[in-house]
This record gives C-alpha cells, sequence and structure tokens, in this order.
C-alpha cells in the first residue's frame, strides 16, 4: 500500500509538473500568438505603406514622364523654330549685302553724276563769262 502511496503520490506530482508545463506552454502560447498578432499588425501597416508608396511612386514617375515628353516637344518646337529663324536671317542677309552692293553704286552714280554737274556748271559758268565778254565787245562797238 505504500508502494500504492509513493506511486500515487509520484503521479500526482508528476501530474501536478505537467498541469504547470501545461499552463507555461498554454502562458507561452498566448504570448506568441499576441506576438504573432501584433507583427501580423504590424505586416499589415507596412504592406499598406510599401503599397501606398508604391502608388505613390507610380504616380511620380508617370507626371515626371510626361513632363519630359512636354519638354521634349518643346525642345522639338523650339529647334524647328531656331533652324527657321536661321533660314530667314540667311536670306536677309544676302538680301542686305545685295543692297549694300546697289547702295554702293547708285553712290557712285550720284558722285559721278555730282562730278558731272560740276564739270557742266564750270562750263556753263566759263560760256557766261565769254558771252559776257563778247557782249562788252558788242557794247564797245556800237
Amino acid at each position: 500500500m505504500t508502494d500504492a502511496r509513493n506511486t500515487l503520490s509520484s503521479t500526482e506530482l508528476a501530474s501536478s509538473e505537467s498541469k504547470c508545463e501545461f499552463e507555461a506552454l498554454v502562458k507561452e502560447m498566448g504570448k506568441l500568438r499576441s506576438d504573432n498578432d501584433k507583427l501580423i499588425s504590424e505586416l499589415a501597416e507596412i504592406s499598406g505603406s510599401a503599397v501606398h508608396a508604391e502608388k505613390t511612386l507610380k504616380s511620380r514617375n508617370e507626371s515626371l514622364q510626361k513632363m519630359v515628353h512636354l519638354l521634349e516637344s518643346d525642345l522639338d518646337r523650339k529647334k524647328v523654330t531656331i533652324e527657321e529663324l536661321e533660314a530667314k536671317l540667311g536670306v536677309i542677309e544676302q538680301e542686305f549685302d545685295s543692297y549694300k552692293i546697289r547702295a554702293q553704286s547708285v553712290l557712285r552714280q550720284a558722285k559721278e553724276k555730282d562730278t558731272t554737274i560740276g564739270a557742266k556748271a564750270q562750263e556753263l559758268a566759263s560760256l557766261d563769262r565769254v558771252i559776257q565778254s563778247l557782249n562788252e565787245k558788242i557794247a564797245d562797238m556800237r
């Protein structure tokens, strides 16, 4: 009977230890579940942040691509405008050179006319003097 009591006592002790271990394991499992729930919550929050950041970056990327496209289009238009203006400038420079040559020619002709007019005026003045002197001689002869 002592053996039975000893066995009962040792079984009760083992049962009590098992209950303590079981309660410790239940507490640890509850803590692990709580930690797991926290990690799931943090993961969901981080995942939500990552999705939001991804959407924000995609949106920013799209707007930057649109800006690049607009700037490239503007640059192309400006290149075309510059080419057109350079072509017009070339034509204007040619016309200017042509007008400059014409102006020099007209100026030279005007100088030649002035010289011719001056020579004819001198000749006319000289003829006037001859006529006056002839008129005086005629008057003296009378």
